[in-house]
């Protein structure tokens, strides 16, 4: 696979590499845990002494989500730091072009249709069934807060995993180490930590020793809650994202695609239920953790493929409206 330019930082010619941005990701994860490790343990400790008989929404949360949320706002802070450090600080130069609305609407409905078909699958075999609470009214509201969060999802990942990540591993290696280098960080980064971590210690005992355990749980739960499928397939989606971004060169592209299974797995899972439990073959309405979405993945990818190189990698001309490096 050629380099193409188009997604190369720091103002690179095809025949040059830089690991700079390797090094950010590394400064960035590292430093959002500590930076979490010390917001979080207040942050709780702040909420539960205002509300101690835990009546809102945000004290019933448990400490893991705060540790989450504490990353989160680090990464927000830092983001746009980062993105100027790595000449990535406008929306064209990250890959969202004037012209991506097209794209995102010819991709999004292809996310909804791989989605759709394995839904149709696992439901004409008889693997899923209907919840028996299941009513019209629910499955509207469901799939309107779908639309809301599959937007959202798509949008804040895609900026980090394919405008970011993948860019940086891009321009530090090959093309296909870092299609698949990009995509095997992208898979580590959704195992979480488990909410029972530290649920046993009262809320007014929370403390900094507190958030040091957190992150060693951070570190460590890929190791203690492996689940090969999962890791595997989770790494089949980056690759096809990547090589959506790579074939269309428009961000916008991938939040389409992205966001079109967004919509229908949050829009399912709570509308059916396994009829016999977790099936090795199809999974469960997660649709992640079963070998079928294994197969679709492999056609997807092996599609992908064969149109980027059919076209040419990097033959393809830029969007007029894209900023030059």
């Amino acid at each position: 696979m050629k380099r193409d330019r188009f997604f190369l930082l720091y103002n690179l010619e095809e025949e040059d590499y830089s690991s700079k941005g390797l090094l950010l990701i590394v400064y960035l994860y590292f430093g959002s845990l500590v930076f979490a490790a010390v917001v979080a343990p207040l942050v709780f400790r702040l909420v539960h002494y205002l509300d101690p008989e835990t009546q809102s929404y945000l004290a019933g949360k448990p400490f893991t989500d705060y540790f989450s949320r504490g990353r989160l706002l680090c990464l927000l802070i830092l983001f746009p730091v980062l993105m100027k450090r790595a000449n990535l600080f406008s929306w064209k130069r990250l890959g969202y072009l004037k012209s991506g609305w097209s794209h995102f609407f010819r991709w999004f409905p292809i996310g909804i249709g791989m989605m759709g078909i394995i839904y149709a699958i696992d439901f004409s075999l008889g693997v899923l069934e209907p919840r028996t609470d299941w009513n019209w009214g629910g499955q509207i509201e469901s799939i309107g807060g779908a639309l809301v969060s599959a937007l959202l999802i798509g949008l804040m990942e895609e900026t980090f995993f394919r405008g970011f990540v993948f860019r940086t591993f891009y321009t530090a290696l090959r093309p296909w180490l870092a299609l698949i280098g990009s995509s095997l960080f992208f898979a580590y980064l959704h195992f979480k930590m488990p909410d029972e971590v530290l649920e046993h210690v009262p809320a007014h005992e929370i403390g900094l020793d507190d958030g040091l355990v957190a992150i060693w749980h951070t570190l460590t739960t890929f190791a203690a809650n492996f689940d090969e499928l999962l890791f595997f397939n989770l790494t089949l989606v980056g690759i096809l994202l990547n090589l959506a971004f790579l074939y269309s060169r428009n961000l916008w592209a991938c939040v389409g695609l992205h966001a079109g299974w967004v919509v229908m797995i949050q829009s399912f899972v709570d509308t059916f239920d396994e009829t016999k439990g977790a099936h090795p073959f199809f999974g469960t309405e997660k649709v992640a953790d079963g070998y079928l979405v294994t197969l679709f993945l492999f056609c997807f990818i092996a599609i992908a493929i064969w149109l980027l190189q059919r076209r040419g990698s990097g033959s393809a001309p830029l969007d007029e409206n894209y900023e030059s490096k």
